[in-house]
Order: structure tokens, then sequence, then C-alpha cells
């Protein structure tokens, strides 16, 4: 995490991320740049089953193309070594 530039937890990840890894629901709303988009993509990565079969794992749904792209580039640098293949679909 500190090689992707985060120090410390904002306040919306330090009270969401135990619910998300607790495979709790959760609504969260706050300015841009308040760490949604890192404290749900962190959940997922760390609650991914990885596995050799070719059937999606996951989807995320967002509003425009702007946050498809944003999205796809939170994951690539938050799943270090990982081989994921990640898609964006917008129209």
């Amino acid at each position: 995490m500190t090689d992707a530039g985060y120090i410390s937890a904002k306040e919306i990840q330090a009270r969401a991320m135990s619910r998300i890894i607790g495979g709790q629901d959760i609504i969260a709303v706050g300015p841009e740049g308040s760490g949604k988009t890192t404290t749900y993509v962190l959940g997922v990565l760390m609650k991914l089953k990885y596995s050799t079969d070719e059937a999606p794992k996951v989807l995320v749904l967002v509003p425009d193309q702007e946050r498809v792209l944003a999205v796809i580039e939170q994951f690539k640098m938050l799943s270090g070594n990982r081989n994921l293949r990640i898609m964006g679909l917008y129209g």
C-alpha cells in the first residue's frame, strides 16, 4: 500500500473495510477523493478467490466512462503482481 502512495486510511476506509471483509453490504456516500473506490477495490481483492477457470469473478457497475477508467486503474494499481484480467465496458 505504501508503494501506491497510501500512508494511512481515510475515515470512510477505516469505517467500511472491516464490514466489506466480513461480507456485509455497505452504502458509502462521500465527496470525490474520500477513498470510496480504493476501499471497495481493496475489499474485492482481499476476498477474491483466484482460480484458472474463465468465469468472471467480479462485476463492478459505475455510471460513466470516466469512472470505468478510474476503477480499472485502481484495480491495476492495487492488485500488485496478481494475474488479473480486467475489462471495462462502456457505451
